[in-house]
């Protein structure tokens, strides 16, 4: 069976992207379940997805639900957490494949996990990697235009991120963007849970004061001091306390968790040296993601301080869509940068 798929793998190129999802990827992420005894079916899903911020909320969702004790594992970008071990997912591959995916929610099961945070992309999704999982909850950070090199139109590029709300019983949305009413409307049968920062919603907070390590704020009358800074990173936050909410964590345990969050390796990571300078690495690599790092960086600096800013994309693709995304970074860069 492995020599079959890896002939198809190689043909894959020759045939339409639809074509090779239903007649290729499918059924391999069929004969995984089923080969693994389809684990998905014994855990309660936590999917997220969104164009930027899926790993941040990802992990705060997880250290919630870990801070209140609770039996719960992490698959995300950066590795899959399972009790006390960190596993390799593959090189920045967000949504493992199929058959990798299983054999890790079949361990989640055996070590009798209740909970699985699953961070998962539009490719993912598009391409049944999660087939057939069934989120309790799924929540959308946000959608911008990303990965048009794949889908080709914002329409399908939506279509695929919204496929993980179809049998989901919840579906926690930022009520800022955008899109949200076409959202909305989209997804008649789904129980929203929406936060906000400007829009009536079940979770708006007050009170909010950004500085250079930390970001304060107020929900009801509960005070919460979280060590993230910008606007971006609040909506993260917003997003795992509405998912935390869902599930019926206290908000005590909440509060806790967050303010014991350490953060996520590359997303506007602090570099310690002895020079005193403020020093981070990001993986923001697309032009939302840049634009919203760089401007909160550059409203926490002082008058005095420079925004120095080494970041890289290569402008020779062989696709007009990644040439455009990579040039409107670069020139993201050279405005914010100082």
């Amino acid at each position: 069976m492995k020599y079959l798929f890896a002939i198809l793998h190689k043909l894959r190129p020759l045939f339409p992207q639809s074509l090779v999802n239903y007649g290729y990827h499918f059924p391999k992420a069929y004969l995984a379940a089923r080969l693994y005894g389809n684990p998905g079916a014994d855990l309660e899903i936590i999917g997220v997805t969104g164009t930027d911020g899926k790993t941040t909320t990802s992990t705060l969702i997880y250290h919630i639900l870990k801070t209140a004790r609770k039996k719960v594992a992490l698959i995300s970008t950066v590795d899959a957490k399972i009790g006390r071990k960190n596993l390799s997912t593959g090189l920045h591959v967000t949504s493992p494949n199929p058959f990798t995916l299983q054999a890790l929610l079949r361990r989640m099961r055996s070590q009798k996990i209740r909970y699985v945070v699953l961070e998962v992309t539009s490719h993912g999704l598009d391409q049944f990697r999660i087939y057939p999982l069934h989120p309790v909850i799924a929540v959308l950070t946000n959608i911008t235009h990303e990965h048009l090199d794949y889908h080709r139109t914002m329409g399908a590029y939506m279509t695929a991120k919204l496929r993980l709300f179809k049998s989901a019983k919840h579906a926690v949305v930022n009520k800022d963007l955008p899109l949200f009413g076409e959202i909305n409307a989209r997804l008649p049968k789904v129980m929203f849970s929406t936060y906000s920062l400007h829009e009536s919603s079940q979770l708006k907070p007050d009170n909010i004061k950004y500085f250079q390590d930390h970001t304060t704020f107020t929900l009801g009358n509960t005070f919460y001091s979280i060590p993230l800074t910008g606007e971006y990173n609040l909506y993260n936050v917003l997003a795992a306390i509405s998912t935390a909410l869902l599930l019926h964590v206290h908000q005590s345990d909440i509060k806790r968790a967050l303010m014991s969050f350490k953060g996520v390796k590359g997303r506007l990571e602090s570099i310690e040296n002895k020079r005193g300078l403020h020093t981070y690495v990001d993986f923001a690599h697309t032009p939302g993601a840049l634009r919203a790092v760089l401007t909160n960086l550059r409203s926490l600096k002082k008058p005095a301080e420079q925004l120095i800013v080494i970041f890289g994309a290569a402008l020779w693709v062989v696709s007009l869509v990644v040439y455009g995304k990579r040039l409107l970074s670069n020139l993201i860069v050279l405005k914010l940068s100082t």
